[in-house]
This record gives structure tokens, C-alpha cells and sequence, in this order.
């Protein structure tokens, strides 16, 4: 999801208002559906279904009649990797919370989303400063791990997407990590210029992202994927056409990560120094 500046500001003031000393033990737990990860939240006094969201950008919630009782500051919009827009309201809630996590005066956007669920994206990771997603005990936790030995190369934050280096037979990229994607997904053009890599499996029932549903796509195997010095083989990757998306944000990204690549696992993101460490160490 892409929410504006001044709501993203707002948070970070939010964020960074909580001590380090108490934000430096927060953890939280979370469940796994069909591959994306969830945990019950508390939007001010009403009890929601959350999916942590890397793949969004700030808080989003679906339009329940307490959420659409806010009374709008303003007015933004999310784009998904169609690149089709939605229009949404933006609101301030008195307080966020999950698990250890708690965060006050928290701006968040209600969009007429498909989904029967609200979103908590990147913003709220990225202020945390480091962070692991450990799919091992499907834990989110604050810190870096003093056992984690970081990836060579650094992953970057473009287009409000955390990028990590990714090496393809003949092809180099930097893929988003998007922990909202249940499978591996790559922009339908870039798939098919590179047939080496990608071989075409079936077309799919139409997909759905957060504005939108009936996308078409299909399924593709990517025969080799590399990244942190592991070799991954036969790769299930949805291909989506995001040719809209690319027109309007040029770096948009090929490829995307998803929770096929990321379950069994622990992922580590140090944004102070774009270090990031991924394995069973993490």
C-alpha cells in the first residue's frame, strides 16, 4: 500500500515516542492462513483479524461500521500490483496493539478493500529499527539477533518496498520481500523475457490484491533462485501483469518474495545499516 507523507510522519512520531527500553522485549505471535500471516489486534477497543503486511505500507483497515465511524482527516489512496487505485480516508485511532506491541495516536487509511481482514505494513517494521520474522515459531520480534551473521550484499528500502539482491540464471535483480504474498510473484513482461529461467505450468483461478479482484494470472517454475548464498530450485512463481504499476512507479519491482521462500525459516532487517541476515541462525 503506498498512504501519504503526512500520515506516514505521524506514525513515526508515534513510534519513536516509545522508550527503547520497553520497546527492546516486544514480541508477538502470529498464525499462518494459506500462507500469509495474521494476529489479532486491537484497533482502540474493538478486537480485529490483522495480516502483517511487508508488502503494504501503512496501516489499513477494512471498512467495518467502527472503522467508517472515524471521522476523516483526509483523503489518499493504495495502489496494488495491478496498479489500479483505491481510493481511502484517512483516519486517527487512539491506539494500535498486538502482542507486545502497543502504539498510540496511530494514523491508519479505511479502504473499501476485498479482504475480511486490516493490514499493518512496512512503516510500522521499518520504525522499529531492526526486526525478525521467525518462521520457525511464527514470531515477530524487535532487535537484531546476536547469532545472525548478515547476507553479503544490503538490502534497500525503493518505493516503499524492502529490496533484497537476487540472482537469476543470467539476471540480477532487487526483489521485494513481501511477507502479503502467499507465493513468489513476478511481473508477467519480465517472466516472459526470460524463458530460460521461467517455465509456464497452468493459468490460475484470477487473483486478488488489495484493490482489487479477478487479476488473471498464471503459474510459472523458476528453475534456480539465489540469494544470502543459498541456491533455490524449481521456484513456484505467479506471474501478474504490472505493466499499470510500472507506468506509474518506474522502479516498481519484477519480483516479489513471498511466503513460499520464507516459511521454515527467519528473516532479519537492520535498518540502520541495510544489513539483513536470513536462515536458520536468524
Amino acid at each position: 500500500m503506498s498512504f501519504t507523507r503526512r500520515a506516514a510522519a505521524i506514525l513515526a512520531t508515534a513510534l519513536l515516542s516509545i522508550p527503547a527500553s520497553a520497546m527492546a522485549q516486544q514480541v508477538a505471535a502470529f498464525s499462518r492462513h494459506d500462507n500469509r500471516f495474521f494476529v489479532d489486534c486491537m484497533v482502540d477497543q474493538v478486537l480485529e483479524l490483522c495480516q502483517l503486511d511487508t508488502g503494504s505500507y501503512g496501516v489499513g483497515l477494512r471498512p467495518r461500521p467502527e472503522f467508517e465511524a472515524y471521522p476523516a482527516q483526509g483523503v489518499g489512496g493504495v495502489m496494488g500490483a495491478n496498479g489500479l487505485p483505491l481510493p481511502t480516508r484517512e483516519v486517527r485511532l487512539g491506539a494500535l496493539s498486538f502482542g507486545q506491541f502497543k502504539l498510540q495516536d496511530v494514523p491508519a487509511a479505511v479502504a473499501d478493500s476485498p479482504f475480511d481482514h486490516s493490514i499493518i505494513g512496512l512503516e510500522y517494521f521499518q520504525r522499529l529499527g531492526a526486526f525478525t520474522f521467525d518462521f520457525r515459531r511464527n514470531e515477530l520480534r524487535r532487535g537484531w539477533p546476536a547469532s545472525s551473521r548478515s547476507c553479503e550484499e544490503p538490502f534497500e528500502v525503493t518505493t516503499r518496498m524492502i529490496r533484497v539482491p537476487v540472482d537469476l540464471p543470467g539476471v540480477h535483480v532487487k526483489a521485494a520481500w513481501d511477507t502479503g504474498a502467499s507465493t513468489t510473484v513476478g511481473d508477467a513482461a519480465f517472466i516472459a523475457a526470460h524463458p530460460e529461467v521461467f517455465r509456464f505450468v497452468r493459468k490460475l483461478p484470477p487473483g486478488a490484491d488489495v484493490t482489487s479482484i479477478g487479476m488473471p494470472v498464471s503459474l510459472y517454475v523458476a528453475s534456480k533462485l539465489s540469494f544470502c548464498g543459498r541456491d533455490f530450485h524449481d521456484v513456484a512463481v505467479v506471474a501478474v501483469d504490472m505493466s499499470r504499476s510500472k507506468a506509474l512507479v518506474p522502479d516498481f519491482p519484477d519480483l516479489a518474495l513471498g511466503a513460499n521462500l520464507m516459511v521454515g525459516d527467519s528473516w532479519s532487517f537492520d535498518f540502520a545499516d541495510r544489513r539483513w541476515a536470513y536462515g536458520h541462525g536468524s
